[in-house]
């Protein structure tokens, strides 16, 4: 990542120039360009595929525990004789 941002002519010896092009790039980076590694999403587009992808897995996971709970429950009350 470094040497591709200085191979790209962002360097600059002015600092608030620097900071203003590294900033820029970052953005870019992180946020506008798709990865190969991430199947062709940005950053913010794979985390949010994969926020969206874990809490689907937590609701499914916290819905089947309900649903064992309540199973469990009226097996105990059957026990019981209610």
């Amino acid at each position: 990542m470094q040497q591709e941002w200085l191979n790209d002519g962002h360097f600059t010896p002015v600092i608030r120039k620097l900071n203003v092009n590294l900033i820029k790039w970052l953005e870019e980076y992180n946020i506008t360009r798709p990865h190969q590694t991430l199947d062709y999403m940005t950053p913010c587009e794979y985390l949010e595929y994969n926020i969206t992808k874990t809490t689907k897995v937590v609701t499914d996971v916290l819905s089947q525990d309900i649903l064992l709970q309540k199973k469990l429950i009226e097996i105990s009350l059957k026990h019981v004789g209610y």
